[in-house]
């Protein structure tokens, strides 16, 4: 009878842990702006998925110092004249404070380790795109969204820049749970190569 009485206090107690609780938690984002640095490399050279990596928050300030976890999906290089190389990957965390908390980022805008927009540092062009992948009955959805063209997807809606707003948690049917923004960067003619410095301008929201 103590051993099933200990079992019991013991369970209990790890349920109403602060750890569980704070997994639980969110922070009150909906399409927050946020600029992350990569004190890496990021390139598709030698990248392979799996691979991870950590983006520093600069901005906004009261976030300033907490670091969101960055994963490579899929590496594609160019060996053709006029082929394309692509990276993809997602941030699905965030920590902050000794705490971590799950996210949506979207990718608003990217920028080299020397500031300039939109080139690596090789001064390449750099597409950018988004594709939100969304688990239903066990299979993965992903849909496009194309720089200039961005559609409404269960609820979420293109803003003026081209980013979309993830729906908000009471729209029916439209709940990304579980789901999570797969960032493409895209280049022709060789490969992807971003220094340490790269900088990141994401559009953050709590994952319901």
């Amino acid at each position: 009878m103590n051993l099933r009485i200990g079992f019991v206090t013991f369970f209990t107690a790890v349920l109403l842990s602060p750890a569980i609780v704070c997994a639980q938690a969110t922070l009150g984002l909906q399409n927050t702006e946020f600029t992350v640095k990569l004190p890496s490399f990021l390139r598709t050279r030698g990248a392979k998925p799996g691979d991870t990596f950590t983006a520093v928050v600069t901005t906004p300030d009261i976030f300033q110092g907490g670091e969101l976890a960055g994963k490579v999906s899929r590496v594609s290089r160019s060996t053709k004249p006029g082929a394309k190389s692509e990276l993809s990957f997602s941030f699905e965390t965030l920590a902050v404070n000794g705490r971590s908390y799950s996210i949506l980022a979207d990718l608003k805008e990217v920028s080299n380790s020397l500031g300039v927009k939109e080139v690596d540092e090789k001064g390449r062009a750099i597409g950018r795109t988004s594709v939100i992948k969304k688990p239903m009955t066990g299979i993965i959805i992903g849909t496009l969204l194309t720089e200039g063209m961005r559609a409404t997807l269960g609820g979420g809606k293109a803003n003026e820049k081209g980013a979309v707003s993830p729906p908000a948690p009471e729209a029916g049917g439209g709940s990304l749970a579980g789901g999570f923004f797969s960032l493409t960067l895209t280049t022709t003619g060789g490969d992807i190569e971003f220094g340490p410095g790269l900088q990141f301008v994401l559009l953050v929201s709590d994952r319901q």
